[in-house]
């Protein structure tokens, strides 16, 4: 991937751990992850950022582990679960070359949009299709629907002007389309509103199953 690009989140790393928003878990996050995976099972966390979701897995029983492209958002991370005296692990990854055995976890989540955070078709297929690889059970990708779903360059309200990132927006139909292409069963929920016009999705991906209509 373009190490350019994932300097911005080395950049960001510190304020984004501290934000009020993108620093912890959001309750219906919480309610769905706790809907859709048995408690005890093993996770891998897919852009983990600061290790939000890493540390609300941990304390919740199962046993997680966190990936993240950003060295400095790993360091966040472990720092946070040190502060909050959990057991996981977290290290540098790449989503489109994950470094694990295949169905290595019963669960894989990518929450935030991080898949769209990845720059690119290509390289967000080919995560989608490692995440697949690597799960027993299922994927869960947590997704940002808007008024477009074009690759759009954005930033953190917390940023300053010099630090973008390009972020890939979605809808139903589109993900639909990419999970059928796969050959992958699947259901999509709709969660909260986000900010105006924009609103999270889920895709509730099966791992190795047939295609299903949205």
């Amino acid at each position: 991937m373009n190490e350019a690009y994932f300097e911005v989140w080395n950049k960001i790393a510190g304020r984004y751990a501290k934000d009020s928003v993108t620093g912890k878990t959001h309750p219906e996050e919480e309610s769905v992850l706790l809907q859709e995976m048995k408690k005890g099972s093993s996770v891998l966390d897919v852009g983990c950022v600061s290790g939000a979701h890493v540390v609300f897995l941990a304390k919740k029983g199962f046993d997680v582990t966190g990936i993240d492209l950003a060295e400095r958002m790993i360091e966040e991370a472990k720092a946070s679960i040190a502060r909050n005296r959990v057991k996981a692990e977290v290290r540098v990854g790449d989503a489109t070359k994950l470094d694990f055995l295949d169905k290595s976890f019963d669960y894989v989540i990518c929450m935030g949009n991080l898949l769209g955070a990845i720059p690119g078709n290509r390289s967000r297929q080919k995560a989608l299709c490692e995440m697949v690889r690597v799960a027993r059970r299922k994927v869960i990708l947590e997704l940002l629907k808007s008024d477009t779903t074009a690759e759009v360059r954005n930033k953190y309200w917390f940023s300053n002007n010099k630090e973008h990132y390009i972020t890939k927006r979605w809808n139903e139909e589109e993900i639909a389309g990419i999970l059928n292409k796969l050959k992958l069963r699947f259901n999509i929920r709709i969660g909260r509103k986000s900010l105006m016009e924009k609103y999270i999705f889920y895709a509730m991906v099966e791992t190795g199953g047939r295609s299903s209509n949205l």
